[in-house]
């Protein structure tokens, strides 16, 4: 069950639909400017934020972004791989 109210501050930590991290950088009366972990800075309405975005606990981001930095090292594991083969 969703909560029916969230308060959204500034260095909270959510993520998307796709599970992608971002951080709150600043909330207005009528948007949310947030940083995805790849150094974009977005804006969104906040009731667009309230039904895309999930609060996610310190240490579930730190979980996540493990994962996307093996996901990384995979990848440039295997283009040295190809590089060296060619």
């Amino acid at each position: 069950m969703q909560p029916v109210f969230v308060l959204i501050q500034r260095g909270q930590s959510f993520v998307d639909a796709n599970n992608y991290p971002v951080e709150i950088c600043k909330v207005t009366l009528t948007q949310v400017i947030y940083r995805r972990l790849d150094g974009r800075t977005r804006a969104t309405s906040i009731g667009a934020f309230n039904e895309e975005f999930e609060r996610i606990e310190h240490n579930e981001l730190h979980m996540i972004k493990a994962e996307i930095e093996k996901e990384k090292h995979i990848a440039s594991l295997r283009k040295m791989r190809r590089t060296s083969i060619n």
